[in-house]
């Protein structure tokens, strides 16, 4: 994946995750995991698998797609 298309997919988690009215905070609950963790993901300074990009679409109750959309403007 290119780094550009890697910020992109970072920003539309954060995106779907604020549509949601949850902050990171409270999605780290959800998903059991460390805030910093999840912020890093977003803010494009970790990788991630594709097991954790399944866990945080359905948490946010969005088709997995939705993120890889680079076309729709989802920045915030």
């Amino acid at each position: 994946m290119e780094k550009e298309e890697f910020q992109k997919l970072g920003r539309n988690i954060k995106y779907y995750r604020t549509q949601k009215g949850l902050s990171c905070s409270e999605l780290a609950k959800i998903l059991h995991r460390q805030e910093r963790v999840l912020t890093e993901i977003e803010e494009r300074k970790k990788e991630y698998q594709f097991k954790t990009l399944e866990k945080n679409a359905k948490a946010l109750d969005v088709p997995i797609e939705k993120f890889f959309d680079f076309e729709t403007n989802t920045e915030s």
